[in-house]
């Protein structure tokens, strides 16, 4: 042990087990995993180990040799603790990277598709500028998934002025036309991809088209959509 502590003041302590020695020259495994435990979750103070024999000869020559932790001929000698264990899941990250206007100018987190009117349909993505409306990002060392919903329908600051959610479409960029998904309504949601595994940086495009109703009164409405990673 490193420190100078008598074996008699730890005996409260101590944990026994037991192991047959060996004669040859070559490394002894013992499974601690119990008393290593204790250490992690501070049931017992790591004081290191003690190796001693069961019964012992203090008038002779009957001892078995093992090198300690402060073995200065061959540091690669000294005992060790070899700890085997799974990671815990860890934090789940989605970032919003970029989004953009439907008059290509960078959305600072939001996509705006202007003055609307009826009987129009809008596209932000699409291949023409800008190439897409959001890039998301996707960091994890678990496996994950992906879904998508609005926080309620697209609304004028009047509030009559309505423009059903399931008008506001989106797709992944790249994909063709048809592939456009109606938006849902929270707490309804609607999930993009499940079963990724752990990733540095998983990226996502999306395109996003809005079909104004002829009925709709002109103006700029706005609605919140929100991703989220889930543990899949």
């Amino acid at each position: 042990m490193g420190r100078s502590i008598g074996w008699r003041r730890l005996q409260p302590r101590r944990q026994r087990q037991r192991y047959r020695a060996q004669f040859d020259r070559a490394w002894v495994d013992w499974n601690i995993t119990g008393l290593t435990q204790t250490w992690v979750n501070g049931s017992v103070p790591n004081n290191g180990m003690l190796l001693k024999q069961n019964v012992e000869n203090i008038f002779g020559w009957d001892a078995k040799a093992y090198l300690s932790s402060d073995y200065a001929a061959d540091p690669a000698l000294r005992p060790k603790l070899v700890v085997e264990y799974v990671p815990a899941p860890g934090t789940i990250t989605l970032t919003v990277n970029e989004t953009y206007n439907r008059d290509a100018s960078p959305g600072g987190g939001s996509v705006g598709f202007g003055n609307v009117t009826p009987g129009t349909t809008y596209d932000v993505g699409e291949g023409a500028p800008p190439a897409y409306a959001v890039k998301l990002s996707v960091k994890s060392n678990t496996n994950w998934g992906l879904k998508v919903a609005a926080a309620g329908d697209l609304a004028q600051i009047n509030p009559l002025n309505v423009i059903d959610i399931a008008n506001l479409k989106w797709k992944q960029d790249g994909e063709v036309p048809a592939a456009y998904q109606a938006t849902v309504k929270s707490p309804s949601e609607t999930v993009i991809t499940s079963g990724q595994g752990a990733t540095d940086d998983y990226p996502f495009f999306f395109d996003y088209r809005l079909v104004v109703p002829s009925l709709t009164v002109s103006g700029n409405y706005s609605t919140s959509l929100v991703y989220t990673v889930f543990p899949s």
